[in-house]
């Protein structure tokens, strides 16, 4: 009787803070069971019930050290979903980058850093599918245009042939989605920036079939990029893109990167520097994320210096990343550590020659 009523409150205990996570800390088990879950990447499993283990538990100890490895864990697998799933973007491979964020969502949920990735994702992806389409509504208005004249003089020719009449009845109304499409595409680039493509999609709605809505679009349309080229590049600026190109171009990034920070504050704003910088951002951020990768190799070789060696060089091109600063920390402590050993070795005097002689 008394069994079955302490494992009764033990079940009601389970159900009011935290259900199997903490009934997992009673398994004898535990340690074993934990490292089953950490190879299967359950990550959030191990840590929910390792939150459960108290100063009493008889192996807290090293549970509290199994914790702090797994969290480092974690955080590896994120940022190696991260860099995984980026540079598929990067390659507009989509389906393959969308595997890779629900896998991670699904072994680490609620996590912040995926979460926000995979929305960033969300909308590269959706802007790209909607390009595409914006391109099949002008590679139709542009047939469109071209069939005009055959359509209605097919219907002229034969005006008691009914499939004629249908045809045209059919085109006309086709005209008017693909010109409402093209209207969509132009106001959704306009609000983007995306001038040159608002400008293609609104000068063929207006040539497809002229209208005041589509007419005062494209005169808007024009009118940005008419002050958008008047704001041109100073000799100076012009110069520094140049030379700033061909440096990232041979993939001296440090030295793109001093070039670029010299261009005018005035001229910061215009839309080459701002291509030019997004794009070697972008080229800056890949190349610390293989740094980090490799440095992460020789690290875990036994090469710690060769390994500071490359993390310190990537440090220079982003010197307020926090995950550079991490493993520079750490390695910087263990070399630290290592040369504090060395030093206090023992030093054991060679024999003596006298101890030869007789």
């Amino acid at each position: 009787m008394l069994r079955v009523l302490s494992l009764a409150l033990l079940m009601t205990m389970t159900q009011l803070i935290g259900g199997c996570a903490f009934l997992y800390t009673f398994d004898d088990q535990l340690e074993q069971r934990i490292d089953t879950w950490v190879a299967q990447q359950e990550y959030i499993k191990s840590l929910d019930t390792l939150e459960y283990i108290r100063p009493t538990h008889v192996k807290y100890n090293q549970l509290l050290k199994k914790k702090q490895h797994i969290l480092a864990l974690s955080r590896t697998f994120v940022d190696d979903m991260l860099r995984r799933a980026q540079q598929h973007t990067k390659n507009h491979q989509w389906h393959e980058a969308d595997k890779l964020y629900q896998h991670g969502l699904d072994k680490m949920p609620d996590n912040k850093l995926l979460e926000s990735a995979y929305l960033d994702f969300s909308n590269q992806r959706e802007h790209y599918l909607n390009t595409l389409h914006y391109q099949l509504f002008i590679n139709k208005a542009q047939w469109l245009k071209k069939s005009a004249g055959i359509q209605r003089e097919l219907a002229r020719a034969t005006p008691n042939d009914s499939a004629a009449t249908r045809a045209l009845k059919q085109y006309d109304e086709e005209v008017q989605t693909i010109h409402q499409e093209l209207i969509q595409c132009g106001m959704a680039s306009i609000k983007r920036n995306e001038l040159d493509l608002a400008e293609q999609c609104l000068l063929i709605a207006e040539q497809l079939y002229p209208s005041g809505k589509s007419h005062a679009a494209l005169d808007q349309v024009q009118q940005l990029l008419g002050k958008r080229q008047a704001s041109t590049t100073s000799n100076q600026t012009e110069e520094l893109l140049e030379i700033s190109k061909q440096a990232m171009g041979e993939n001296n990034l440090k030295q793109a990167q001093k070039l670029f920070k010299q261009i005018p504050a005035k001229d910061l704003s215009l839309a080459p520097v701002i291509q030019f910088k997004k794009m070697l951002n972008e080229r800056i951020a890949n190349n610390i994320s293989q740094g980090i990768e490799m440095g992460r190799k020789l690290y875990s070789q036994g090469e710690v210096e060769n390994a500071l060696a490359v993390w310190n060089d990537l440090r220079e091109l982003d010197p307020a990343n926090e995950q550079l600063a991490s493993h520079i920390e750490r390695a910087t402590r263990v070399l630290n550590k290592l040369k504090m050993l060395k030093k206090n070795e023992p030093v054991v005097a060679p024999p003596s020659a006298s101890k030869g002689k007789s």
